[in-house]
């Protein structure tokens, strides 16, 4: 069980840096809607590592 929230964790600290990443923002150039999806990317992982 402690394995998989880490798993989740992690997925959801890689997925907040990917966000700043320089090459993802030359394709997405609107933050805001990255700011949207991130919230939801990281539920969907989160509830894909309880499972």
């Amino acid at each position: 069980m402690e394995k998989r929230n880490t798993y989740a964790l992690l997925l959801g600290i890689s997925s907040l840096l990917g966000l700043f990443h320089p090459a993802k923002t030359a394709i997405r150039p609107n933050p805001a809607d990255d700011l949207k999806n991130i919230g939801g990317d990281f539920q969907r992982a989160i509830e894909k590592a309880r499972k």
